[in-house]
């Protein structure tokens, strides 16, 4: 048995990356296991199944972004991650110019670097992304992702971070019982007949909304499943509603 792949913050009540080694173990297993925790985060989204995993947002940014290469964490994805560690970071980056240089020198950092460079190497080191060699894990993890989902559909549609964070968790996704914002599940793509001219009133999209939202729970339901085929909600904007002009009115699909 070898270790766990996550290990549980308790005071963040999240699973963060256990972080075993700054190096890629010479065993690909680890890499491996790593690379299907991101497959199983792609095929939860793709399938709608939440995996009952609360996962850090800003592990997650880094996903959507495609992996370490191309993933800056700022010093608000720190707050965000570890609040503390964002205050202590900038109380450092803010002390006069001889102060933080010995806490440069404490670190092991360069002496010319500024409070702002500071700043930008907490929320790093935060993910283990100290230099090119760390951050093995959530690169694994980012291959996996993209084997079973293209992120790049996430990126077009509203879902974000924190949503799928909240998505992943079981949190999100409108099943505590009361009504579905419809308006976040779908995006709408109108048929250019049923766009009226400016100043001609309320667009059709305005009225579809306007109705859907007066539905009951059930019906809602059983109209995400008439357009998608279940009635398991997906991540907020993932799926278009198609509306064009038929018959005298209007149709939806």
């Amino acid at each position: 048995m070898g270790p766990a792949s996550l290990a549980f913050c308790r005071w963040q009540r999240l699973f963060c990356l256990r972080l075993l080694t700054a190096r890629p173990p010479q065993d690909d297993k680890l890499q491996r296991a790593y690379a299907f925790l991101g497959w199983l985060v792609g095929q939860a989204v793709l399938n709608r199944a939440p995996l009952g995993l609360p996962l850090p947002p800003l592990l997650l940014a880094l996903l959507l972004a495609g992996g370490p290469g191309r993933f800056a964490p700022s010093p608000a994805h720190l707050a965000s991650f570890d609040p503390a560690a964002a205050a202590a970071a900038r109380r450092a980056a803010a002390l006069p110019p001889g102060e933080l240089r010995a806490v440069l020198d404490l670190e092991g950092l360069p002496a010319a670097w500024t409070g702002a460079q500071y700043l930008a190497h907490a929320a790093r080191a935060a993910l283990g992304l100290d230099n090119e060699d760390d951050g093995w894990q959530a690169r694994a993890m980012a291959v996996g992702a993209a084997r079973a989902l293209g992120w790049r559909h996430c990126e077009q549609c509203c879902a974000g971070a924190a949503e799928l964070a909240a998505f992943l968790s079981g949190g999100g996704g409108g099943d505590a019982g009361g009504p579905v914002d419809l308006r976040r599940v779908f995006r709408v793509v109108m048929d250019e007949e049923l766009r009226p001219p400016e100043g001609a009133g309320a667009p059709v999209g305005e009225l579809l909304w306007e109705v859907l939202g007066g539905w009951p729970r059930e019906r809602q339901l059983a109209f995400v499943e008439f357009v998608t085929g279940t009635r398991r909600l997906p991540l907020p904007g993932t799926e278009l509603l198609k509306v064009r002009p038929a018959g005298g009115g209007v149709a939806v699909a």
